[in-house]
């Protein structure tokens, strides 16, 4: 697995943090993936949202609305807006980790959403997307849901980089067992399930800035409940040390049912799968 953040310019005091974040026997480098983020990102400012997204999404690649919609067959069908989109959608990569492989990784930064006339800002989050590389051929995005939030993330925040403890009983690296590794979180206990975490292991969610390892734990302790994870899809790099998911959830918690939809990635370094990341979008 490789992994990296974007650091800001003239940071040479991160990129000792940022090797350390990446000693595990991990290569850093993101197979492409940072600069194939950064092209769509660019392609949607030149043509616009809609069809940026069309070019760039797998065959089979969905986006989370709060319910998955495949792109590239529903997206063609909405009317493109005459002239210039009235919004401007603008992202950028911060965070990218990528498998060994080069055919499976992640990657995350904020997002703006501003009135192209005056510049007002309408909305801003963190996005989060699964890439996938077939042998040879570029990268296309398979999976993305993004968090609305009402600040903006703190830049610390991003160069937190997921990482898997070494060694432990090996696990199966097929998408059934990943995705029975997924279901079996339904119903943790708190603590129990803080102990499936990756190092540096974070939690998207609406409304809410990234939570991050210890504070990702501490907020499953304060708020308590457990939920109920019913995957739907799996797919497992060929290096067999990253793993995604989608499906549906419920999170159960002070007598309330709240369902959605999660996105979670898993990360092993030889030894047991640990969940490294976690998106959830509740449906509306």
């Amino acid at each position: 697995m490789r992994c990296t953040t974007r650091a800001p310019r003239g940071a040479a005091l991160v990129l000792p943090l940022l090797l350390a974040a990446c000693a595990t026997g991990l290569r850093v480098g993101d197979a492409g993936l940072g600069d194939a983020e950064r092209a769509f990102a660019t392609l949607a400012g030149e043509i616009g949202a809609r069809d940026a997204f069309i070019a760039t999404f797998a065959d089979d690649g969905l986006v989370f609305e709060p319910a998955p919609v495949r792109v590239r067959e529903a997206w063609p069908l909405r009317p493109r807006a005459p002239g210039p989109e009235p919004r401007r959608l603008s992202w950028h990569p911060e965070l990218v980790v990528a498998a060994a492989s080069g055919d499976l990784g992640l990657s995350t930064g904020p997002f703006r959403v501003e009135e192209r006339a005056s510049g007002a800002l309408l909305a801003q989050g963190a996005f989060f997307s699964i890439w996938t590389r077939a042998a040879g051929g570029a990268w296309r995005v398979w999976l993305d849901m993004g968090a609305s939030l009402s600040q903006p993330v703190e830049p610390s925040t991003w160069r937190v980089v997921p990482r898997p403890a070494r060694g432990g009983a090996p696990a199966e690296v097929t998408a059934a067992a990943v995705m029975a590794r997924d279901a079996a979180l339904s119903g943790l206990a708190p603590a129990a399930f803080a102990a499936t975490l990756a190092g540096d292991a974070r939690q998207h969610r609406d409304g809410r800035v990234p939570t991050i390892a210890r504070e990702w734990a501490a907020t499953l302790e304060r708020e308590g409940g457990t939920a109920t994870y019913t995957p739907v899809e799996a797919r497992v790099a060929r290096s067999g040390d990253f793993a995604a998911v989608h499906g549906r959830v419920v999170r159960h918690a002070s007598g309330n049912d709240i369902a959605g939809r999660y996105v979670h990635v898993w990360l092993r370094d030889g030894g047991p799968w640990q969940l490294a990341v976690e998106t959830l979008i509740d449906d509306r």
